[in-house]
């Protein structure tokens, strides 16, 4: 090793060391960052899907059958969620919310007898379910 000379101030090695950990930090903090930005796109979606599954169930009781999409003029989706009823009859409806930052997964919900397919990831009658 060489001996430092009398100059105050870093050498490049300790400066390097430096560069390095901050990188570290900061890549381990914008995970982290993305992590609970997803956490909370699906926590939108589902809260969507619950205010949905009580709206069904007021226009049910109301009117004895379910309600398309249309028809559910009291509901609105959160900013960057859309839900689609892709399958409704008098008897039951399935409910597909997707969130436009996750553009590849979905959260839905049915209730009664719906078709296959046509809400999944739910596999039981009530139960929201995420495709994650």
């Amino acid at each position: 090793m060489m001996p430092r000379s009398d100059q105050p101030g870093f050498t490049l090695i300790e400066l390097l060391v430096v560069v390095v950990i901050i990188g570290i930090l900061a890549v381990i903090s914008m995970y982290q960052s993305d992590q609970a930005s997803r956490r909370a796109n699906i926590a939108s979606m589902q809260q969507d899907l619950r205010a949905l599954t009580v709206q069904q169930e007021i226009f049910h009781n109301l009117n004895l059958h379910y309600a398309s999409r249309a028809e559910l003029t009291e509901f609105a989706a959160t900013d960057g969620v859309t839900v689609d009823i892709p399958w409704v009859e008098s008897h039951g409806y399935a409910a597909v919310a997707t969130h436009i930052r996750l553009p590849d997964n979905s959260c839905a919900v049915f209730v009664g007898p719906a078709p296959a397919g046509v809400a999944d990831p739910a596999t039981e009658p009530g139960q929201i379910a995420c495709d994650f």
